[in-house]
């Protein structure tokens, strides 16, 4: 998909956000779903530019884990604070079905060290929203450095 497609495709599901459970349900009504993920996404990159802090859960700095749990707390979801635990919950989720609001997480020597949130993701690779030493910014998983440490990733799914 195209750059400009995939914008046009977030700006028609952030028009679409509505007041939602507050959780993903397994088999529930596809439109609430991409409601919700669409309002995870929009909440995250309302926190673009934020400042990265070690062990900050927010709301005006963050390390990777605390955005995490920042931005899906928000939308009424509880998830564990370390990315490591995060990394454990809900269901795996294959690099090619990603979608938006899917967590990441990147790995080195297979010990999971950071976190991050799908925003849009096609066939070639996916895009997320993270807190970075940088501080909170979108980054690609196809830049050398992220595509590297890939190590899995998980949909929350509440019942």
């Amino acid at each position: 998909m195209s750059k400009r497609f995939l914008a046009i495709l977030l700006l028609a599901m952030t028009m679409f956000i509505a007041n939602s459970c507050g959780v993903l349900k397994r088999g529930g009504n596809g439109s609430e779903e991409d409601r919700l993920r669409a309002e995870l996404v929009s909440y995250a990159k309302k926190h673009i530019g934020c400042k990265y802090k070690y062990g900050a859960a927010g709301p005006h700095r963050f390390d990777c884990s605390g955005f995490t749990s920042y931005v899906y707390k928000h939308s009424g979801i509880t998830i564990a604070r370390s990315s490591r635990d995060q990394a454990k919950e809900g269901v795996s989720v294959r690099k090619g079905a990603l979608k938006p609001g899917d967590l990441v997480f990147f790995a080195r020597k297979g010990r999971i060290f950071h976190v991050g949130m799908v925003t849009d993701a096609d066939r070639d690779g996916f895009h997320f929203i993270h807190a970075s030493s940088k501080g909170v910014m979108i980054s690609s998983s196809e830049d050398s450095y992220w595509k590297s440490k890939y190590h899995s990733a998980r949909r929350i799914v509440k019942d």
